[in-house]
């Protein structure tokens, strides 16, 4: 029986369905591609006049949010007087990542962790890693989905709590419980906020698949966001989109969730803390070269569909591509520069053909082809 690599999140092992990093968006280029059609994706519209907004600079705090004296956007229960706050986030085609902090009135230690939805109700996945402890959780997910790009983006941070937890140390003297310690499981405090994702522009792809050994792959959508300050520091870069057709229905997802990533791990610069890296460590491999730009290995790398299960007692191997033969994938690189309307050049090679339950770390495997797909930019 093998493990799911110790690499992937518990929030990245569920990723499935669709689809990581602020000033307004501006469309880039439009027109036709030679080999296939090409459109420029239209900004997405703002975020809601209706509800109550409170400028924060990068972030905007809607009901029941308010500002806090601490900096950020804060939602307090009333009930129990535990409050949480969003003290930075930010996002563009690369990740989202937001600091959440919880604290409560007895001063009680608890677990904290969090989620990120978007106004539609979509809830982004944890494929970016992330960093939490006690009172406080840095929140790395996938990208914003390409059509809820907009000059103000509503993102709700959900605060769920738990005891603290001793890991069997010796055993920590806590002050008083409070009342309500034991229905922390139903209590999850809500932090609406807004902030502005840098884009400047994404193209939908309409080309044909370039197939290889009756496997094609079909880039559907190039993002890119311009490089800027944030609470990482330097930012921005690129993702892709990418389909796969015509694969082996008895092909393991684990082929496509150990490509070669580099996820942030302990990334807590938000709030004045280090800086980290970890992530699978392939063998297969992203590789996007855009003219103009410079973009370091894949930063993300996300299945989209099918789905990796989320529960049962599934081995790693059980999870397969299935009968229609198809896979959904998004990778995000990090980088900096600006495209110069030259075409871009997705290559993509050494995804392991993983089947009948081979152990990837203990033997060298056959590879799916190797693909080289060139991208128009204007």
């Amino acid at each position: 029986m093998r493990r799911i690599p110790a690499s992937m999140s518990a929030r990245a092992a569920r990723a499935a369905g669709r689809p990581l990093w602020l000033a307004a968006l501006s469309l880039l280029l439009v027109g036709a591609a030679a080999c296939g059609h090409l459109t420029t994706s239209q900004p997405g519209q703002g975020a809601s006049d209706a509800l109550t907004r409170v400028s924060m600079g990068g972030i905007g705090c809607l009901a029941p949010a308010k500002p806090s004296p601490a900096g950020g956007c804060v939602t307090t229960d009333a009930a129990t007087g535990i409050s949480a706050r969003v003290t930075d986030a930010y996002a563009d085609v690369t990740g989202t990542l937001v600091h959440l902090v919880a604290a409560n009135t007895y001063n009680y230690p608890l677990m904290l962790n969090g989620q990120l939805a978007l106004k539609s109700g979509y809830v982004l996945l944890g494929a970016n890693g992330g960093f939490g402890s006690t009172g406080e959780t840095l929140i790395g997910d996938e990208p914003l989905p390409p059509q809820d790009f907009a000059p103000r983006v509503e993102i709700i941070a959900t605060a769920t709590l738990s005891p603290p937890v001793s890991f069997g140390l010796a055993p920590p003297t806590y002050p008083p419980a409070p009342p309500w310690l034991n229905r922390l499981d139903r209590i999850a405090i809500r932090v609406p906020f807004t902030l502005s994702p840098p884009r400047w522009g994404g193209f939908t792809y309409h080309q044909p698949p370039v197939v290889e050994q009756g496997i094609g792959v079909q880039v559907q959508i190039l993002d890119v966001s311009p490089t800027h300050e944030s609470c990482v520091g330097e930012a921005g870069g690129a993702r892709v989109e990418l389909r796969f057709t015509g694969l082996p229905a008895d092909l393991e997802l684990l082929s496509f969730i150990r490509v070669q990533s580099q996820r942030a791990s302990n990334g807590s610069a938000c709030y004045g803390g280090g800086t980290g890296s970890s992530g699978d460590n392939g063998p297969g491999l992203f590789e996007l070269h855009i003219p103009g730009m410079t973009l370091a290995s894949p930063v993300m790398t996300l299945l989209q569909s099918p789905q990796w299960p989320t529960g049962g007692n599934q081995t790693s191997e059980q999870p397969v591509v299935g009968p229609a033969g198809t896979v959904q994938f998004e990778v995000a690189f990090l980088g900096s520069g600006a495209p110069n309307g030259q075409p871009a050049t997705l290559t993509i090679s050494s995804i392991q053909r993983l089947t009948g339950g081979a152990d990837p770390l203990k033997g060298t495997y056959p590879s799916l082809p190797t693909y080289q797909i060139t991208l128009p930019m204007r």
